[in-house]
């Protein structure tokens, strides 16, 4: 009696610990997409905010009668920083692409329950 109550706690602690495990697996993938969906906003706003200042600068080339805009430095280099962030949108783009949503991922039913067909009641 005192060997199959034992069991059965073992069991349960066994299960217990499993749902535990796969929800911090979960909570951590979750945490890992946040994070990067919020780096990938911060660099659009920071191409954003590039873009217009190339814009400003080139209205200012072309108004103080400066037609050849790739012998100006500030212009080039913002050119330069305008295409280091793409470059590295186009990084943060392709993960972001190929990662799951943990609670938009389909869900199975468990061995414990009746229902065998992955719905779940």
């Amino acid at each position: 009696m005192i060997f199959d109550m034992r069991n059965n706690l073992n069991q349960v602690a066994e299960i217990f610990v499993t749902a535990v495990k796969m929800t911090a697996d979960s909570a951590m993938q979750y945490t890992n997409l946040v994070f990067s969906l919020y780096g990938i906003k911060q660099l659009q706003n920071y191409k954003e905010q590039t873009s217009i200042d190339v814009g400003v600068r080139a209205t200012r080339l072309l108004q103080e009668g400066t037609f050849d805009l790739s012998r100006d430095a500030l212009f080039s280099e913002l050119i330069v920083r305008l295409n280091d962030i793409e470059q590295e949108l186009s990084k943060h783009e392709k993960p972001k692409n190929s990662s799951v949503n943990p609670f938009k991922a389909k869900k199975t039913a468990c061995a414990c329950t009746s229902n065998c067909q992955g719905k779940e009641e």
